[in-house]
């Protein structure tokens, strides 16, 4: 969803109110510490579909940018959330399908939207005036992109991309604020798509060092279906010529991450996990989002398909930081059962950054998630509150029931050691003692050929962290004493339990005791670790 901040801090939110067949725009204020300062629903304005939203924070007013019967609207709001005039139709007739807008430092808005592959065309309004004459910036152009540096040059980029599959071409053109007209276009990439691939992008991010271009391709079908790649390059302002080498972005496989102090930031990001270009880890990354940099660092929001349950993926977002042309460090803002996915990420004048994303669907809609890292509002929003306790309880206790349930495996586990123990009966039975050497041996052998059923059912056990799957922020530093610490401590309940209802009740036969063992410790295990079987279903 998208998100925007004012001078004076506060946070606003665009998303949509309503019923399914009639829709309204919504926005949500916030302080500093992420509190509603209001709420309002515009039911004045009644939309089919709100496609491609944007909020900015432009002279002193909230502005909202939106899509709806492929033209493009604009509404002005006050920092209170009055309308301050009704919507206004910027596109004129042009059927458009899809549109940028950028603010420079000094409050100016560009405005730039473009017809369909089928009915290309570019046109850029007047920064100072959104209501004049739209300028034909490119007649074969499609799919703008925009952002302002702080110097108030306005770099942008778009493609070429004629009906029919072949070749794509991105071009790059940068507008000085006192130039009398704009950079020439100039090619960056060409890229080949193939009949079953869908582009995404191309997307533009500046910072004071340099330009990067990212675009991502999707294959949908094809012998390679399912396979998704993002790539970029980057090169000095305002030099497209000496564009880099397309390089693909990959993110860490694994979510048990060690995030440290990273002093070399430029954004105000927190503790990162190193991370550098060529590292091996997952590629499908999609809807990247950038966030507008002032500094010598750019970040990107992601949607990555990462592992989840060890055979499992579930989409999640994650953030890149760059400096310098490559990636540097990555952090992973959701980590869940549900799909993450449309990030929307923004910087704020001190560097700090916010971050939003849509998280599964609910009989209600979407949950809407925020995440920032200023002060006030990591303070407010880090404690554990009760209704975060709660919740994490409710999960965990279903989690270990719903593993519970699977108790008929202890039957298979048991198949093994039982013929063990028929087996070697002649070396037990003429003197059934639990202490005896014959037992022990019987017994040994029964208990290693339960375990190695086990582990052959639950091989994830040696890797697996317990409880991480109800509860996703456990400390690096506990992961390993739980590993290592839970079977334990599970075979040692086992034991004790299977011990006091034989030798303390004078009922010493190793039978009994192995199936109350395995009785006890295999439904423990499967209320732990029973996520795993399901994870590879």
């Amino acid at each position: 969803m998208p998100i925007a901040t004012d001078d004076e801090g506060r946070l606003y939110l665009l998303l949509t109110g309503g019923s399914e067949d009639r829709l309204h725009p919504r926005v949500i204020a916030l302080d500093r510490r992420a509190e509603i300062l209001w709420d309002r629903t515009y039911e004045a304005i009644t939309l089919r579909w709100l496609d491609q939203p944007r909020l900015l924070w432009s002279g002193g007013e909230l502005h909202l940018f939106w899509l709806s019967d492929w033209r493009l609207y604009h509404a002005r709001l006050t920092a209170d959330g009055d309308l301050l005039e009704p919507p206004a139709l910027l596109s004129g007739e042009v059927r458009v399908g899809a549109y940028d807008v950028a603010s420079d430092p000094q409050g100016r808005i560009a405005v730039w939207y473009s017809g369909s592959r089928r009915s290309p065309g570019l046109y850029a309004l007047p920064p100072d005036n959104l209501a004049g004459k739209p300028t034909l910036v490119d007649p074969e152009g499609i799919r703008p992109d925009l952002q302002y540096d702080a110097e108030g040059t306005l770099h942008s980029v778009w493609m070429h991309y004629p009906p029919g599959y072949g070749t794509i071409t991105f071009l790059y053109a940068a507008h000085p604020r006192q130039a009398d007209r704009p950079t020439q276009p100039v090619p960056v990439r060409k890229i080949s798509l193939g009949v079953g691939g869908v582009l995404e992008g191309p997307r533009l991010g500046v910072d004071q060092e340099g330009v990067y271009l990212f675009w991502t391709v999707i294959v949908r079908t094809g012998m390679e279906a399912g396979r998704a790649e993002t790539n970029y390059v980057h090169f000095p302002p305002g030099q497209p010529a000496q564009a880099s080498p397309a390089q693909a972005l990959t993110v860490p496989a694994d979510y048990h991450l060690t995030y440290r102090p990273f002093p070399e930031e430029a954004l105000k990001a927190g503790d990162r996990v190193p991370w550098g270009a060529g590292q091996r880890g997952v590629a499908y990354v999609t809807e990247v989002v950038v966030a507008p940099s002032p500094g010598r660092e750019l970040a990107i929001a992601f949607h990555a398909r990462l592992p989840y349950l060890m055979r499992k993926e579930r989409g999640q977002v994650g953030l890149l930081f760059f400096q310098q042309g490559v990636p540097v460090a990555y952090q992973l803002l959701s980590f869940t059962s549900v799909k993450s996915e449309h990030p929307a990420l923004l910087t704020d004048s001190e560097g700090y950054l916010y971050a939003t994303w849509l998280e599964g669907r609910e009989p209600s809609g979407f949950p809407v998630y925020l995440a920032g890292t200023a002060p006030a509002m990591r303070s407010a929003l880090r404690p554990l509150t009760s209704e975060d306790v709660g919740r994490l309880s409710v999960e965990t206790l279903f989690g270990l029931l719903t593993g519970a349930l699977l108790f008929p495996l202890i039957f298979v586990w048991l198949i093994p050691p039982m013929l063990l123990m028929g087996l070697t009966s002649a070396i037990w039975r003429k003197e059934e003692r639990l202490l005896s050497p014959g037992a022990l041996i019987s017994l040994t052998i029964a208990l290693v050929a339960y375990w190695g059923g086990k582990l052959a059912i639950l091989p994830g056990i040696r890797r697996y962290v317990p409880f991480s799957a109800w509860i996703p922020f456990i400390p690096p530093w506990l992961a390993p004493i739980l590993r290592w610490g839970v079977p334990l401590l599970l075979t040692g309940l086992a034991f004790l339990t299977a011990w006091g209802y034989t030798y303390r009740r004078q009922q010493p036969s190793p039978l009994f005791f192995l199936f109350i063992y395995a009785a006890v410790d295999g439904v423990l295990t499967l209320a732990v670790y029973g996520v795993l079987v399901y994870a590879a279903f």
